[in-house]
């Protein structure tokens, strides 16, 4: 192997080397882009989780209310 076939294969050692970086950078902003939107779905099921609780409380009000009007109305028919 002559100095010109040796720079050639060292040209190329380089330029897949350069490759697997690029290839692992690619990987490392995937996995922190997944990081990021899993933090972000988290909180958003957060938050449903309160308003769901909240509109459940305001159901039970609702319903606590309708019974105490039917009752209110029961009292008073003739």
């Amino acid at each position: 192997m002559d100095a010109q076939d040796i720079l050639k294969t060292l040209n190329n050692l380089e330029q897949s080397l350069q490759n697997v970086e690029s290839a692992r950078q690619q990987v490392a902003n995937t996995v922190n882009a997944y990081e990021g939107a899993k933090a972000q779905l988290h909180a958003l099921v957060v938050e449903f989780t309160v308003v769901s609780n909240e509109l459940k409380n305001i159901y039970t009000a609702i319903n606590e209310n309708v019974s105490i009007n039917n009752a209110s109305i029961g009292r008073f028919t003739y």
